[in-house]
């Protein structure tokens, strides 16, 4: 009798360890996807943070060196590593703007300039040649006829050829302003402009001297550089008196140029998560007080 006590007892010991065993097999195969995915949100958020510590690195970076850097760091990702990385900064080319950041409505080539919102791009360190420095400006195709047709008006009533654009270049020691050498409808259009070196302007010590001197003096070997600026500074009129929003610009260069924003991607890998930013840092700005320069 005992004997059959104690085989009902093992029996009863082993069927209770066997539903216990099927109670935690199931509990843990329901929670096992949870707990990956525990793991995998981890895995998602630290790859986004580490893209996003990247761009800081970039950025800091960018305080030891000009606006000319170009900076691109990787590792590959390797079977035996688990993470892999890419920072991509692009800082410089040699077209602005640059392949698909345009924003004309008409030229895919260009972008826009409109009264109150200048452009400017920093010049640095002499690697600007000024020599092979060109400036386009147009009236934009609203016709889409692309014949070139629409002009701006050359006079004003008065019979004075009207200015359309004006200039300025800043350097941290010096100012250089347009001295009689704004932009009229002779050089929209009609031709590129190539000899920016020779226009004269007047800088803070009342001095009368051309783009290329002041540049070689305070642009070209100082620490801070210098920055371009072009404003549209009267009514865009056509020459049948229809008003226009904007035109249209580019500059070319046969060496690398600033670009008015830099551009900063990241990419950061762990295991299967990846993670990608881009980020857009404008150039530094200037003297805002230019903007609203009345010219007559």
């Amino acid at each position: 009798m005992k004997q059959n006590k104690k085989a009902l007892s093992l029996v009863v010991a082993m069927w209770l360890t066997l539903v216990m065993a099927l109670v935690a097999v199931y509990l843990l195969d329901y929670m096992f996807p949870f707990m990956k995915n525990t793991k995998w949100i981890e895995r998602s958020v630290w790859a986004y943070y580490q893209a996003d510590s990247a761009i800081e690195d970039a950025l800091y970076s960018m305080k030891f060196h000009s606006s000319q850097l170009d900076y691109e760091k990787h590792k590959d990702f390797t079977p035996w590593k688990r993470i892999d990385y890419k920072i991509d900064m692009t800082s410089s080319w040699y077209t602005l703007p640059p392949l698909e950041q345009w924003n004309s409505d008409f030229n895919k080539d260009f972008n826009i300039i409109k009264i109150w919102e200048p452009i400017q791009f920093e010049i640095w360190h002499g690697t600007i040649d000024l020599d092979n420095f060109n400036l386009y400006f147009q009236v934009p195709d609203t016709n889409n006829d692309n014949t070139n047709s629409e002009k701006l008006l050359v006079k004003d009533k008065n019979g004075n050829d009207i200015k359309y654009i004006s200039w300025q270049i800043s350097s941290r020691l010096n100012s250089l302003n347009a001295e009689d050498s704004q932009l009229t409808s002779n050089q929209i259009n009609w031709s590129m402009i190539s000899n920016l070196k020779d226009f004269n302007g007047r800088d803070l010590n009342d001095q009368i001297i051309t783009v290329q001197n002041f540049y070689n003096n305070y642009c070209a070997w100082t620490n801070s550089g210098c920055i371009l600026k072009m404003s549209v500074i009267n009514k865009l009129k056509l020459t049948n008196n229809e008003d226009i929003p904007y035109l249209e610009w580019k500059i070319e260069s046969w060496t690398k140029i600033p670009l008015r924003y830099r551009i900063i991607e990241t990419a950061w890998r762990d295991f299967w998560f990846q993670k990608f930013l881009k980020v857009r840092i404008p150039q530094r700005t200037s003297n805002q007080a230019f903007d609203f320069t009345v010219f007559q």
